[in-house]
């Protein structure tokens, strides 16, 4: 049996591509702008409060009711941008993990080597007691191998649903706050259709500068399969 390598595939190139540091830049700029918002906010409604003496009759009222409202109305928008601060420092938080499992596997497939067939009998000859051995060897660890690989191929998943889920409550509250749809994956014949992690993660809409690069490949290239010995009976 051949393992899939479908999902560490996806995950390196999430690794390859991941730019979870434009991310966390873009978490500080919406983090700084929504505290110079609410600062803004409370100075003009104290100021609206100091001068409304020096306003006479219903004027000072009416002044300090439209001043507060506009203040209102920026420390609203400023919560809303550190909402929107969390959702772009969770979807760096998610890449940053992906980036370390696949580190994490790249290094313990490193230690799964392929187990090499030993030498069986001659054509006609039965075999000694010691190839009879060291074939029950090679077989235990091919079975050994397949565990791993297998073991590895769901770790990948794993963390590709993670990314995928983390990625999708971001975009939801970003798109929120920007009054937009989150993006959708395509549908069709040439979508990719093994389950969730299957797809990238979608685009953060509406950070500082422009979106957020997507870390992944919508359509990768087909996974390549790392053959494997075939247990001889």
């Amino acid at each position: 049996m051949t393992t899939s390598r479908f999902y560490r595939d996806k995950l390196t190139q999430v690794a390859d591509t991941a730019r979870h540091d434009t991310i966390d830049n873009s978490v500080g700029e919406w983090r700084k702008a929504s505290e110079l918002m609410i600062s803004v906010s409370e100075k003009i409604r104290s100021k609206a409060l100091e001068v409304q003496p020096d306003v006479e009759g219903n004027a000072a009222d009416a002044m300090v009711a439209n001043v507060t409202a506009i203040g209102d109305k920026l420390e609203a928008d400023a919560l809303r941008m550190l909402e929107g601060s969390k959702a772009l420092d969770t979807a760096a938080a998610a890449v940053q993990a992906a980036v370390q499992t696949h580190n994490s596997i790249y290094i313990s497939g490193g230690f799964n080597a392929m187990p090499t067939k030993p030498e069986g009998a001659l054509p006609g000859a039965p075999p000694t007691p010691e190839q009879t051995t060291a074939l029950a060897t090679y077989n235990a660890n091919v079975a050994q191998y397949e565990a791993n690989e297998a073991a590895l191929e769901e770790k990948a998943k794993l963390a590709l649903q993670k990314l995928d889920q983390d990625y999708a409550e971001a975009a939801q509250v970003m798109a929120d706050i920007h009054g937009e749809k989150p993006p959708e994956e395509p549908s069709g014949p040439n979508t990719p259709s093994q389950g969730p992690g299957a797809s990238m993660p979608p685009t953060i809409p509406g950070t500082p500068g422009g979106p957020v690069d997507d870390p992944g490949v919508k359509n990768p290239h087909p996974p390549t399969p790392t053959p494997t010995p075939t247990p001889t009976p």
